[in-house]
C-alpha cells in the first residue's frame, strides 16, 4: 500500500512534464520570458522611442506572426491619428489613416477581428482594409503613463484565427510598446525641461545683461543697437528697431546682422522699398499686438512682394521665421522690435514670442525714461531760456533772499544787471526805495503760505534814475535739490500803457469838449458814441441818439450815402473829408464837412467807423458872400481898367495939345517973351510931359491887376537884361552908366513883364545916381531850389526905414530932385509877386549904394 502513493506521485510529476498541454504552455512562457527579457533589454539600452519600439517589435515578429503592424498615437488636440511606427503597410493606407478623426473612444482590452469583412467594427474602413488586402486584425491599447492613448494593431492579409497565447504575448508587447513610449515621453521630458531650463537661464542672463547695457547710457540709439549686437546671433540672424518719430511714422533706427555686406544690404533695400500701410511692422504699431510666424510661406512673400525685383530680393534673405513685438511703455507705442531668423534655419515658438516681448517690453522701458529724462533737461533747459529770453521782466529767487536769474528783459528795461541785485534786499532798496519793505512783505508771504499772490501795480526806480510803472506777480516755483524754496516773479512795464492812458483820458476830455461832431457807429451803422459837440450841432442828446441809426441824420436827397460810406469802411478805406447836407433834430437842413474813418480792435479787425463832422453852414455863406464880392469886384475891376483907358485917352489928347502949343509959342514967341515968361513955358513942358509919363504908369499899373491871363514862357534872363538896357540906351549913354551882366538862368515868366521889372531898376540905379557914373552889376544866385536876381548900383542908398514905403504907389523919397512918377518900384513888386516871388531892396543908408533883389523858383 505503501508504494502505491509514491507511484503515484513519481507518476504524476513526471507526466506532468511531458503532458502535450503542459509542455506547450511551458513554451510558450519560456518564449514570453525571453520576449520580455531581450524587449526590457532593448528598453534599458535605448531611452529613445523609435528605436526601443523598432526593436521590441522585431522581436514580436518572431511570436506573433504577422504580415504587418503599426503603432498609432492618439493627438490631442486635435482628436487625430498620428503614426509612431509601421512595418508592412503601403504609404497610401499609412496617408488614408494619418490625422483622420479617432471615431470611438480607444478601448481598454485586446480586440480580435478574424474576419475583417464582416465584422461590423471594419464600419466605413472595410473599403481601405480591402484595397490594404487585410484580412484579420489584432488591437491592442497602449496604456501610456496611466491612460489609454494608442493601439498596437498587428495585420493578416489571410484570415487568421488567434490563441490565447497570441493575444496574451500581443498584450504583452503592447504593454512593452507602451512602456518604451511613456520611458520615450519622459525622457523627452525630462530633455525638454532640462533644455528649458537651460534656455530659460540664458535668456535670464541675456535680458540682465541686456537690461545693463539699456540703463547703461541716455542714449538710447547707442544702447539699442548694443542689445540688438547681443541678439544676434543669440536670438535671431537679424534684428532690426523702428521708433516712431513725432510724426507718427516708423523710422528706422538700427539693424543688426553678423554680417556686414548684408547690413549693407538692408540699408539699401530700405532705401529702395520704404515702409507701407500693410507692413507687418506698421501693422503692429497701429494695432500693438505682436506677431509670431513660425514658417513664412513663399505663397506670403509672393503676395507681398511689390514688384519681381522686391520678390527676388526678400527670397534672396531666405526668410524662416519672425517675430514682430510692439515696443510699448506707460500705455504708449514707441517703436517695432523685429527678430528674423534665416541661415541658420531657427523656427520661432509661442516661448520666442514670449522672450521678445519681455526684451521689447524693457527696452521701451529704457527708451521711454531717456526720452523723459530728456524731456526734463530740455524742458529745464527750456525754462532758463524762457526766462532769460523772455520779452517780460522775470526773476527767480530762493527764500534766503538769493537772486538765481533775470530775464534779459528784467535788465533791458529797469538796467539793474544780475551783479547789480544779487539779492531781493539790494533790488527793493535801489527799485523800490521807499516801498521796500512792502514789497519784500508779499515775497515772504508768498513763501509762507505757497501760494500765488494777487497781482499788484508799483513804481520802480530803474538805475538810470527814470521811473517807471510796473504790474508785479509772484508765485512758487517748488524747491532746488538743496532744500530751497523757489520763487517766480514777473512783472510788466505798464509805464507805456499808463501814458497811454492818460493820453487816452485827456482824448476823450478833447472830444467831449470838442466844438465837432465826434461820433462813432459800428459796421450796421448804429451809433455807439456821441459828444457834446454832437449834442450842439445836430440838437439830439447822447441818450437820444446812442443805439439809433445814424441815417436819422439823413437829408431827404442824401439817404443813399450812408450805405457807400458803411461798405468802404467795411474795406478798411478812410473816407476822405467831403462835405453833404445833414438833418437836424429840429428838421433844419445844415451843410457839414465829414470825414469817416474806420475802428480796429487790438486784434485789427474792422468793428466800426469813427465820423467827425463841422458845421460849415456859415463858412459856406461866407464863401457864397465872397464869390458875390469877387464877382461884384471882378465887375468894377473891368470897370474901373475901361475908365482907365478912357481917361488915358482923354487925358492924353489935351495934354498933347498943350504941349504942343507951349513949343509952338516958344518957337514962334521966344523973342518976345522975357525970362520969365520963357520960363513959365518951360515949367508948363515940362508938367505936361510929367503929368504924360504918369498917366502911362497909371495905366501900366492897372494892366496889371487885370484878369488877364499871363503868358508864361521859358525865358533867358540875359535876353530879358539885353531888351531892357536897349530900351534905355539913350540914358544908359547920357549918364555913361557901366552896367556888368553876369550868367544869368532861364526861368518861367511873362517875358514882356520882366523886361519890364529891369528896365525900371536899371532906370532907378541910373536915375538916383550921386554925381559919378552909375555902375550897375545884375547877378544872380541859387538858394533852396529858388533863384534870387540882383541888382546892385553905386547910387545915393535909402535909410533902412524906406525900405518897405519905396514900393508903394506914389511913395517917393526924393520929389523934387530926381524925376519920377512913384509907381516904377510898386510896378516891379506887383509883377514879382504875381509870379510867386518877392522882392526887397537892401542899403546901408545914404551913399551907400543900393541891391535890389527879388527871387522865384528854379525853371524846372
Amino acid at each position: 500500500m505503501s508504494a502505491a502513493p509514491e507511484t503515484q506521485q513519481g507518476l504524476t510529476a513526471e507526466k506532468l512534464a511531458n503532458v502535450p498541454e503542459v509542455r506547450d504552455a511551458r513554451r510558450a512562457i519560456e518564449r514570453q520570458l525571453i520576449l520580455l527579457m531581450q524587449a526590457s533589454g532593448a528598453l534599458l539600452a535605448s531611452p529613445a522611442s523609435a528605436d526601443a519600439m523598432r526593436t521590441i517589435l522585431e522581436l514580436a515578429q518572431h511570436f506573433i506572426d504577422a504580415d504587418a503592424y503599426a503603432v498609432w498615437r492618439k493627438q490631442r488636440p486635435p482628436n487625430e491619428w498620428a503614426l509612431a511606427a509601421s512595418f508592412g503597410l503601403s504609404d497610401n493606407y499609412q496617408r488614408t489613416w494619418e490625422n483622420s478623426e479617432v471615431e470611438t473612444s480607444l478601448p481598454d482590452e485586446p480586440i480580435v477581428i478574424e474576419d475583417v469583412a464582416r465584422s461590423p467594427m471594419a464600419g466605413p474602413r472595410a473599403a481601405v482594409y480591402e484595397r490594404e488586402g487585410i484580412r484579420s486584425m489584432l488591437m491592442v491599447p497602449l496604456r501610456i503613463l496611466g491612460g489609454v492613448t494608442g493601439t498596437l494593431v498587428f495585420y493578416y492579409r489571410s484570415p487568421h484565427q488567434f490563441s490565447e497565447e497570441t493575444v496574451r504575448i500581443a498584450a504583452a508587447v503592447g504593454k512593452l510598446v507602451a512602456s518604451a513610449l511613456g520611458t520615450a515621453e519622459l525622457y523627452n521630458l525630462e530633455s525638454d525641461l532640462r533644455a528649458a531650463a537651460e534656455t530659460a537661464e540664458r535668456r535670464t542672463q541675456f535680458l540682465a545683461q541686456a537690461s545693463e547695457v539699456l540703463s547703461s547710457s541716455l542714449e538710447y540709439e547707442a544702447t539699442l543697437a548694443a542689445v540688438a549686437k547681443l541678439a544676434v546671433p543669440f536670438f535671431a540672424d537679424w534684428c532690426t528697431v523702428d521708433l516712431v518719430d513725432a510724426d507718427g511714422n516708423l523710422q528706422r533706427a538700427v539693424v543688426q546682422h553678423s554680417d556686414p555686406k548684408k547690413l549693407e544690404f538692408a540699408r539699401e533695400f530700405r532705401g529702395s522699398y520704404p515702409p507701407r500701410e500693410n507692413d507687418a511692422n506698421v501693422v503692429a504699431l497701429r494695432t500693438g499686438r505682436a506677431m509670431l510666424m513660425e514658417e513664412i510661406p513663399d505663397a506670403l512673400i509672393a503676395e507681398r512682394a511689390v514688384d519681381s525685383k522686391h520678390l527676388e530680393l526678400i527670397r534672396s534673405i531666405g526668410l524662416n521665421s519672425i517675430i514682430i513685438v510692439p515696443m510699448m511703455a506707460r500705455g504708449r507705442t514707441l517703436g517695432v522690435l523685429s527678430f528674423i531668423t534665416a541661415e541658420s534655419g531657427r523656427h520661432y515658438t509661442e516661448a520666442d514670442l514670449k522672450f521678445a516681448q519681455e526684451l521689447a517690453g524693457r527696452a521701451a522701458i529704457a527708451v521711454d525714461n531717456a526720452r523723459l529724462y530728456r524731456d526734463v533737461q530740455d524742458g529745464a533747459q527750456r525754462f532758463r531760456r524762457a526766462v532769460v529770453d523772455a520779452p517780460m521782466p522775470i526773476m527767480i529767487h530762493a527764500d534766503n533772499g538769493e537772486v538765481l536769474s533775470l530775464s534779459k528783459a528784467w535788465t533791458k528795461i529797469s538796467g539793474y544787471t544780475h551783479e547789480d541785485i544779487p539779492t531781493i534786499e539790494a533790488w527793493t532798496s535801489r527799485a523800490c526805495r521807499e516801498r521796500a519793505s512792502e514789497f519784500r512783505k508779499v515775497i515772504e508771504q508768498t513763501h509762507r503760505l505757497q501760494e500765488p499772490a494777487e497781482s499788484w501795480e508799483d513804481q520802480i526806480v530803474a538805475k538810470d534814475g527814470e521811473k517807471r510803472d510796473w504790474l508785479f506777480s509772484t508765485a512758487p516755483l517748488g524747491r532746488l535739490p538743496d532744500g530751497r524754496r523757489l520763487q517766480i516773479s514777473a512783472a510788466m512795464d505798464i509805464s507805456e500803457q499808463k501814458r497811454m492812458q492818460a493820453a487816452a483820458q485827456y482824448l476823450a476830455a478833447i472830444v467831449e469838449s470838442s466844438s465837432d461832431a465826434i461820433v462813432s457807429k459800428d459796421l450796421n451803422g448804429i451809433v455807439t458814441s456821441w459828444n457834446k459837440g454832437a449834442e450842439r450841432i445836430f440838437g439830439y442828446t447822447a441818450e437820444e441818439m446812442i443805439g439809433q441809426p445814424i441815417s436819422v441824420l439823413a437829408a431827404p436827397d442824401r439817404i443813399d450815402e450812408f450805405p457807400g460810406i458803411l461798405e468802404q469802411i467795411k474795406r478798411g478805406e478812410r473816407v476822405g473829408t467831403f462835405e453833404t447836407v445833414r438833418r437836424t433834430k429840429g428838421g433844419r437842413l445844415i451843410e457839414v464837412s465829414l470825414t469817416v474813418s474806420p475802428v480796429r480792435d487790438e486784434r485789427g479787425r474792422i468793428i466800426g467807423a469813427s465820423k467827425i463832422a463841422r458845421d460849415i453852414s456859415q463858412t459856406k455863406e461866407a464863401e457864397r458872400e465872397l464869390v458875390r464880392q469877387a464877382d461884384s469886384l471882378a465887375r468894377s475891376n473891368a470897370e474901373l481898367q475901361q475908365f482907365g483907358h478912357i481917361a488915358s485917352h482923354d487925358l492924353q489928347e489935351p495934354l498933347r495939345n498943350v504941349t504942343t502949343f507951349a513949343q509952338l509959342l516958344m518957337k514962334h514967341y521966344k523973342d518976345s517973351l522975357d525970362s520969365r515968361g520963357q520960363n513959365f513955358v518951360n515949367v508948363i513942358v515940362t508938367g505936361a510931359k510929367h503929368m504924360t509919363d504918369l498917366v502911362n504908369d497909371m495905366l501900366g499899373y492897372s494892366r496889371l491887376t487885370s484878369a488877364e491871363p499871363r503868358k508864361l514862357a521859358a525865358v533867358d534872363l540875359n535876353e530879358a537884361v539885353e531888351s531892357a538896357m536897349s530900351n534905355l540906351q539913350t540914358a544908359i549913354l547920357d549918364s555913361a552908366a557901366v552896367i556888368h551882366v553876369g550868367r544869368l538862368p532861364t526861368v518861367d515868366w511873362d517875358k514882356v513883364q520882366l523886361v519890364q521889372v529891369f528896365q525900371n531898376l536899371i532906370s532907378n540905379a541910373i536915375k538916383y545916381r550921386a554925381g559919378h557914373a552909375p555902375d550897375i552889376k545884375i547877378g544872380a544866385e541859387q538858394q533852396d531850389g529858388q533863384w534870387i536876381i540882383s541888382v546892385q548900383d553905386n547910387g545915393i542908398g535909402i535909410p533902412s526905414e524906406y525900405h518897405d514905403q519905396i514900393f508903394r504907389v506914389f511913395n517917393r523919397l526924393h520929389g523934387r530932385e530926381y524925376p519920377g512918377t512913384g509907381i516904377g518900384l510898386a510896378i516891379c513888386k506887383k509883377i514879382v509877386e504875381e509870379h510867386h516871388g518877392r522882392i526887397w531892396v537892401e542899403s546901408a543908408g545914404s551913399g551907400t549904394g543900393s541891391t535890389f533883389r527879388f527871387c522865384f523858383r528854379d525853371h524846372e
